[in-house]
């Protein structure tokens, strides 16, 4: 998961979705857009106080 200041992790999100643009295999989109999730996550985590057990739920069109 990426880290660092919230400032970071909102440049590794951006970077993430400049990677998952570009053209390429199937298979090299969907790891793509795997990082975009987690870089997502990692940036609206961050603000988050530890223990809060609040959590975000993810899901791709067929709600897997």
């Amino acid at each position: 998961m990426p880290s660092g200041s919230i400032a970071d992790l909102l440049t590794q999100w951006r970077a993430a979705e400049r990677r998952w643009e570009r053209p390429a295999s199937a298979e090299e989109v969907y790891a793509a857009a795997l990082d975009v999730v987690r870089a997502y996550v990692a940036y609206q985590d961050a603000p988050l106080p530890a223990g809060t057990g609040e959590f975000m739920l993810i899901t791709d069109e067929n709600q897997t």
